[in-house]
């Protein structure tokens, strides 16, 4: 089994992964921090539990990648924890 392969395995299902276009760790965890910065700008909803897998996904992950990823994930996870159902525009 690849390093990918066992990365996906973790994979938070609310990532959104799309087998055609995610092909790297780096994509995996690119596509994490983009649903923590949906929540964080209140596009998307996301319970608190979900916003921290996909957040230690990353610390997990990101490491491995040529763009760590960690740092601002970090910083766009503590933005999310005002964020309430009711804040986000679109669920």
């Amino acid at each position: 089994m690849t390093d990918f392969d066992k990365a996906l395995k973790k994979l938070p299902s609310s990532a959104g992964y799309d087998f055609y276009s995610q092909k790297t760790i780096e994509d995996l965890c690119w596509i994490c921090l983009h649903e923590l910065d949906l929540v964080a700008e209140r596009e998307h909803w996301l319970p608190l539990g979900e916003r921290k897998r996909l957040l230690k996904f990353i610390e997990t992950f990101g490491k491995e990648c040529e763009n760590d990823y960690t740092d601002e994930a970090r910083k766009i996870y503590a933005q999310s924890l005002s964020v309430t159902k009711a804040d986000c525009y679109y669920d």
